[in-house]
């Protein structure tokens, strides 16, 4: 059974049609999500800021005017035009709103440095968004001091200079930045999509600022790992994709779209409605230079969407000691689990298969079944953490405390090693790889504080891990030793204990979370299924429990230590 399907189109579960108008153009509708990608609708109203900031009044003093000035950032309307207010003629022109946000509790009081014309805020950031909407939360609040320069024009304070950018508070957040997640590729096959999530702020011109970042490239611990259709330095040929009738016309420079093959425009315009679907009013992307459609050829031309990656509903586990697999409540022993050691922990299953992988009880050894039964041993240690496999069937665990991570070849031979200067003083609790094979989640221990990290998987040429990226880091608020994939774009994270209720939290690759509400107590396992089509289990000392329709069933299945693929 192959249970990984990579090669069922996602035009044909989506209802995804290829629509052409205008002979000799490239125009490309934008219905349905990608795979697990989904992005909500961006409404009219989302392309301008909910928040309305009032101007400098007459005779306001230089303080009024700083604050003015700081509040009025989250106004974008009309190209932030009240905030440009509070600024000399010169600086108004040139100042630079969406060079990045600082995200804070409060907004700050300006005290003066020198008299009426120079001033300094200090200020709690709680969260960065960068240029290309790049949302960064801070692992403790950060200070960070901003100064201004002012002078007197036609006798009222105005600011002559102040650094780019907006401050908004943390309240306004989503009154301010609408999300939407960019699509790269898990490879050059562009066969399966990757999201890059993103929030950038509302304002008219939205589909202009998804474009500069996708062209930008991935966030930076995606560098390295996915693909994309634009080489480095891409850029629009105009900083305007205008959207006309529901069709946004992306103008590229005639040296870019010239040194490019047709199949890869193609793919660059694939890349361009993917992550542009639902961006306001947007229902098709034409791609032009110069203004002129480009022609990239007949609907059978076009390279078929990215597939949806699934796994399918079996499970691994242990039934009176013994490795199995589950499939329906049915039992199927493993090939070659005599050969196993009497007593296991932590079973991993590949994501197609019967290969699976397995911990002694002491989690000194990692132990490889194959598709034959043979069992090998491939890594050696102590507090080896629970395994996890990729799409390129490596199984991945860490020595708990070692500073590194480890990749092992499910068939055996030598393992890679990966260490790398931001794992040094985390202690690893638990690794998940996403179904893509493009990143690892960790959760771990840093200076007696729980982390949850997210690093890109850096491959060689054959495919075997070779580096990790600098992580993406994400709070929660449960203090969680274990990791689950519960989508693409989502980890559900967790603190197991044999006699607390069950802490539990999701937590998107966005930054946002979400608690779960329904209690049980006791649970020292979860089981979470990617897609959500399949039932979360928690193991209990009173045996399985599954999740369903938000409340907990206990199971007559005789299965502990349960696991979905992966």
């Amino acid at each position: 059974m192959n249970a990984l399907r990579r090669r069922r189109p996602l035009a044909a579960l989506l209802a995804v049609v290829l629509l052409w108008v205008l002979a000799g153009c490239s125009s490309i509708p934008l219905t349905g999500p990608v795979g697990t990608i989904a992005q909500p609708t961006v409404a009219d109203d989302e392309e301008s800021s909910l928040i309305r900031a009032y101007g400098p009044g007459p005779g306001d003093d230089a303080a009024s005017i700083v604050s003015g000035f700081l509040a009025a950032g989250a106004d974008s309307n009309d190209d932030y035009e009240v905030a440009r207010k509070f600024l000399t003629p010169d600086l108004a022109l040139s100042w630079n709103p969406t060079a990045g946000s600082l995200i804070v509790d409060q907004l700050p009081t300006p005290t003066p440095v020198s008299g009426d014309t120079a001033w300094r805020t200090s200020v709690k950031v709680v969260r960065t968004i960068d240029e290309h909407g790049v949302r960064l939360d801070a692992d403790s609040e950060q200070s960070r001091s901003l100064n201004f320069t002012l002078k007197r024009v036609n006798g009222e304070w105005r600011i002559a200079a102040a650094p780019d950018g907006i401050m908004v508070r943390q309240a306004d957040f989503d009154k301010v930045f609408t999300p939407i997640t960019l699509v790269f590729y898990a490879d050059a096959a562009a066969t399966v999509a990757v999201p890059d999530p993103r929030w950038i702020a509302r304002r008219k011109g939205l589909p202009t600022a998804v474009v500069a970042a996708l062209m930008a490239g991935p966030a930076d611990y995606l560098r390295g790992v996915v693909t994309s259709a634009f080489p480095d330095g891409s850029a629009l040929s105009i900083t305007s994709v205008p959207v006309d009738d529901g069709t946004a016309s992306v103008d590229l420079p005639a040296e870019l779209a010239g040194r490019l093959s047709d199949q890869e425009r193609r793919l660059m315009a694939q890349q361009l409605r993917l992550s542009l679907q639902n961006v306001g009013q947007v229902q098709r992307v034409q791609l032009t230079v110069d203004h002129n459609a480009l022609d990239l050829g007949t609907e059978e031309q076009q390279p078929p969407d990215p597939v949806e990656a699934q796994v399918d509903a079996s499970l691994v586990g242990l039934h009176d000691g013994k490795l199995v697999t589950s499939e329906s409540g049915q039992f199927t022993g493993v090939p070659g689990a005599r050969d196993l050691p009497a007593k296991l922990d932590a079973p991993a299953l590949a994501l197609s298969g019967n290969g699976a992988a397995v911990l002694n009880a002491e989690h000194t050894q990692l132990l490889g079944v194959g598709e034959g039964g043979k069992v090998t041993r491939l890594v050696t240690g102590s507090h080896l953490v629970p395994p996890s496999f990729d799409a390129r069937s490596w199984v991945w665990t860490a020595r708990s405390g070692a500073g590194n991570l480890i990749a092992a070849r499910s068939s055996g031979g030598k393992a890679a090693v990966l260490e790398t200067e931001w794992l040094k003083g985390i202690t690893v609790r638990s690794v998940r790889v996403s179904i893509d094979g493009t990143r690892l989640a960790i959760v771990g221990e840093e200076n007696n504080a729980a982390v949850v990290l997210v690093t890109g998987i850096v491959r060689d040429g054959g495919g075997q891990p070779s580096g990790l990226t600098s992580p993406l880091r994400l709070k929660s608020s449960v203090h969680p030793t274990d990791v689950e994939w519960a989508s693409d774009a989502t980890l559900v994270v967790y603190r197991p204990s044999a006699t607390d209720m069950l802490a539990v939290e999701t937590l998107g690759l966005d930054g946002t979370s979400s608690g779960w509400t329904q209690k049980l107590r006791g649970v020292t396992h979860l089981a979470v299924p990617i897609g959500g089509e399949q039932p979360v289990l928690a193991q209990t000392a009173d045996g399985l429990y599954e999740r369903k329709s938000g409340t907990w069933e206990q199971l007559d299945l005789g299965l502990t230590s349960p696991s979905y693929r992966g």
